[in-house]
Order: structure tokens, then C-alpha cells, then sequence
């Protein structure tokens, strides 16, 4: 009697391994599009769309393995219910011994689908602490390019610095809007340079190019008192530059 409760327990097992191999290949296409695909999303956002959709698929396969482990559970309850009412005495004590392998199987299936999901809830609550929005290599990459080359290589081309903001502001709808490291490159310049006007632009230069002539350091170099457009242009390129120099 021992070797067919284990064998009736290996054969549940086994329909259970099956069954959830047999939804991963159907689901493996699908899966392989989206990590070819891994390397162009850039997690700029992190909306709730974002995990319903994974929350719908990972439901598919762990509902599916939950109804098929409570359908082979209580298919063979029912028989050891009827072998019991029918059977002897000595019979009815063994049928009372299977039970235990059949709870301890029935806790082994409901724990498959109630323990990944338990993971997969305490993870998308806690989304907003593991993603940062606007942040990704290409983005922190196309900010310090943007940062070396105004320090290293500008050579104090106001249009191509205006052309920045004004590609910034419309950013969404340029061919570029899904790209992290034009982002973060017209965003800097936006942040920087919005609203100045060319005697601002003008001094921040300047500043660049009395750091470049010092060696590219700001040592020794010291802000200067007033208060026009051009004078805050050039304490704000010195700020930068000490900055820079900082980070470096």
C-alpha cells in the first residue's frame, strides 16, 4: 500500500511538472521577444501598466498550476473517501494514513502559486524605492558627455547651445524621445541655459576659458561682485567648473 501512495504521489507530481513545463514553452516566444528587445527600453518611467501586465501573465501560469493541483487534490480525496466508506476495518486504518501524504501534497501545490505571488506583491508595492524615473546608464552617460564638453570642447557657440533648449522643450515628440542620452544631454543644457540671455551665455564662457587657461582648475580664480547678466554668467561657469573639478 506504501509503494502506491508514493506512486500515486510521483504521478501527481510529475502532471504538475508537465503541465507548468508545457505553459513556459508556449509563453518562451513571447518571453524571447521581450529580452531581445531588453537592450532599447530605457526605464525613464515606471507606470502601474508596467506591472499589471506581468502581474497578468505571472497570474496565467500560477492560476493554472493552482486549478490543476486542486483538481488532482480533490479527484483523489474523493476516491480515498470512497475506499474508505466501502472498505474493512483494516482497510479504512490505512486509507486514514494516506491522508498525510495527501496534505503534505495538497500545501506543496497551494505553496507554488501562494508564495510567488506573496514575492511578486511585497516587489511591485515597493516599485517606486528599486526604480528611479529618468535615470538609466545611456542617461547618467549623456549627462557627463554633455558636462565634459562644455568644460573640455565648447568653443562658445551660442546657437548650437540654443538649439539644445529649444530640441529639450519639444523633446517628446523629436525622432530622439526615446532616446536616454539625447535626453540628458538637451535636459542639462535646458537646465542650464533656459531663459539666459546671451550676456549670461557669454560669461559662462568666459569662465570656462579662464579655467582651461589655468590649467583646468579653478585654484586661485575668484568670483566676481556685480550683478549683470554677464557677471552671473561667469560665477555660474566658475561654480560649474569647481564642480566638475570636485567630481573628478
Amino acid at each position: 500500500m506504501k509503494y502506491k501512495i508514493l506512486k500515486y504521489s510521483i504521478i501527481m507530481i510529475l502532471i504538475i511538472v508537465i503541465f507548468n513545463i508545457f505553459l513556459v514553452n508556449v509563453s518562451k516566444a513571447e518571453l524571447w521577444d521581450v529580452i531581445e528587445e531588453a537592450g532599447s527600453w530605457k526605464p525613464t518611467s515606471f507606470e502601474e501598466e508596467d506591472t499589471s501586465v506581468l502581474r497578468s501573465k505571472a497570474g496565467v501560469i500560477t492560476g493554472a498550476i493552482s486549478i490543476i493541483g486542486t483538481v488532482a487534490s480533490l479527484i483523489t480525496i474523493t476516491i480515498i473517501g470512497i475506499k474508505f466508506m466501502l472498505g474493512s476495518v483494516e482497510e479504512k486504518a490505512q486509507y486514514k494514513q494516506t491522508l498525510i501524504p495527501w496534505i503534505i501534497g495538497a500545501c506543496m501545490v497551494f505553496a507554488m502559486t501562494l508564495i510567488p505571488n506573496i514575492i511578486f506583491n511585497l516587489v511591485t508595492e515597493n516599485k517606486e524605492y528599486n526604480v528611479s524615473p529618468g535615470i538609466s546608464d545611456d542617461y547618467t552617460r549623456g549627462e557627463q558627455s554633455i558636462k565634459e564638453w562644455l568644460l573640455n570642447d565648447w568653443t562658445g557657440d551660442i546657437g548650437y547651445i540654443t538649439m539644445l533648449v529649444e530640441k529639450y522643450k519639444n523633446f517628446e515628440s523629436s525622432p530622439d524621445a526615446q532616446n536616454a542620452y539625447e535626453r540628458a544631454r538637451c535636459q542639462y543644457i535646458y537646465n542650464m541655459f533656459n531663459n539666459k540671455n546671451t550676456e549670461y551665455i557669454h560669461g559662462f564662457y568666459e569662465a570656462i576659458i579662464v579655467v582651461r587657461k589655468n590649467n583646468k582648475s579653478t585654484s586661485g580664480l575668484e568670483f566676481k561682485r556685480g550683478n549683470t547678466e554677464e557677471i552671473k554668467g561667469y560665477n555660474a561657469g566658475l561654480t560649474f567648473a569647481k564642480q566638475m573639478e570636485e567630481s573628478n
